[in-house]
């Protein structure tokens, strides 16, 4: 992060980490598990440090780059958060299929379950918009679009497989090692799936009890405002 971290949460069982920051973004860390070195004519020294660090903890994914300040966040499934910012609305982030595959490759360890292939590949942000758009396979983005209802103005409807040529630097790959700050940036969102309303000032705290509950707080000056 580039500015202060406000919150933190543990995902995926444990397996990740979440934080939130005044620099406007979501990070997620993992342990990556090294592959050891293959060649032989590495020096001595770089080998012992490949064999020391085969375990260490990397940034793995940027699920949400906002145009608020993030104040806080709650994991309200393994693989699911509900984030709060500088503005009155709660978002709920959703973990993409390929950055579910990503992670069980670097980290070794499997999290989700086997209905990964029916969610959408990652998820990418329209011009002028506040919100990740889902990125489909053209197999389920129809039956997507079918469950999905009316849209938010902002959202702006669902990008199909047939679409990923023409989105914003998207690139639908599984990734095997941590990546770097230009796949961060463009290729590790999580698809926003809800907005949830209801607070008159910029939201403060969150905080989750399972998939049953989200409690939220915000700024207030005065008793009416300052209510969970």
């Amino acid at each position: 992060h580039f500015g202060a971290v406000l919150d933190v949460a543990w995902a995926a069982g444990g397996a990740c980490l979440l934080s939130v920051s005044k620099d406007q973004t979501c990070r997620l860390h993992c342990e990556w598990t090294r592959p050891p070195p293959t060649t032989t004519t590495m020096t001595s020294s770089l080998s012992d440090a490949a064999t020391s660090s085969s375990l260490s903890w990397h940034e793995v994914a940027r699920p949400q780059i906002h145009g608020y300040d993030l104040q806080c966040l709650a994991m309200t499934s393994p693989l699911q958060y509900a984030c709060g910012a500088d503005e009155k609305v709660i978002r709920v982030f959703d973990a993409s299929a390929l950055c579910r595959r990503s992670v069980a490759s670097i980290s070794g360890r499997r999290i989700g379950g086997d209905d990964v292939i029916e969610l959408p590949l990652g998820a990418t942000v329209p011009a002028l918009g506040l919100s990740n758009k889902a990125v489909y396979t053209d197999k389920n983005a129809s039956a997507a679009a079918a469950g999905k209802g009316d849209e938010d103005e902002e959202d702006g409807g669902l990008f199909g497989a047939a679409d990923v040529n023409r989105l914003p630097a998207f690139s639908a790959q599984e990734l095997r090692a941590p990546p770097y700050e230009e796949d961060l940036l463009q290729n590790t969102l999580w698809p926003e799936t809800q907005k949830l309303y209801g607070h008159g000032y910029e939201l403060y705290s969150m905080a989750a009890d399972g998939r049953r509950y989200l409690a939220s707080a915000c700024k207030a000056s005065k008793p009416e405002h300052a209510a969970i």
